[in-house]
């Protein structure tokens, strides 16, 4: 199942597609640790043991044991933080069971654009760039954050969240979700770019 959530945080799936994947894809087949595809766990089942994941705050945790993977490799010198932060956004229609958009999201305006959601800020090891500590607000929320010839090493970070996991949009209402999802996501980032730069084996 844990396999199965990994894959799902990847491919930016719905439990659905992540059961349908599970069962068609060659991709996944390989990994899954399923032997059989009458094996595989329906959506129902992978939504349960998600929210299962969120309540015990497993995902905060995972982030955490990453932190620490990569600080004992050196990985992570925190000798100095990059902070900055990224909107993701929720969907603003009220075509839903609530009829309403998510009350802990919220607008803001970036540019000349309205955009409404939630904000992911990270603080970013300023020497190699890994992420070790992540808090999500909604959108309207700022804080402190360095001037943009600096931060290079942090949009790197954001470029693989929404780029090469494809999460550009929340799938979920709840602040609370949204947290356990983007401290999954940026501990996969983290071990994503520690391998491609250092070798996670060095």
């Amino acid at each position: 199942m844990l396999r199965l959530y990994l894959l799902q945080n990847l491919y930016n799936l719905s439990d659905m597609q992540t059961a349908e994947q599970a069962i068609y894809s060659r991709a996944f087949s390989g990994f899954r640790g399923i032997s059989s595809p009458d094996d595989v766990p329906d959506g129902d089942t992978i939504g349960r043991f998600r929210n299962l994941l969120i309540k015990a705050g497993v995902q905060k945790d995972l982030f955490a044991q990453v932190v620490v993977l990569l600080k004992s490799k050196d990985m992570i010198l925190k000798k100095g933080t990059l902070v900055d932060s990224t909107i993701i956004s929720s969907p603003s229609s009220t075509k839903n069971k609530e009829r309403s958009r998510d009350p802990q999201a919220h607008s803001v305006k970036k540019g000349n654009e309205w955009k409404f959601g939630y904000k992911a800020h990270i603080g970013a090891d300023s020497e190699s760039g890994p992420v070790h500590s992540v808090k999500v607000t909604a959108a309207n929320i700022h804080k402190e954050h360095h001037k943009s010839s600096v931060r290079a090493k942090v949009e790197h970070v954001f470029a693989v969240i929404k780029n090469l996991f494809g999460y550009r949009k929340t799938r979920y209402r709840d602040k609370r979700k949204q947290t356990a999802k983007l401290n999954m996501l940026f501990a996969l980032a983290n071990l994503y770019l520690a391998d491609k730069r250092f070798g996670l084996s060095a």
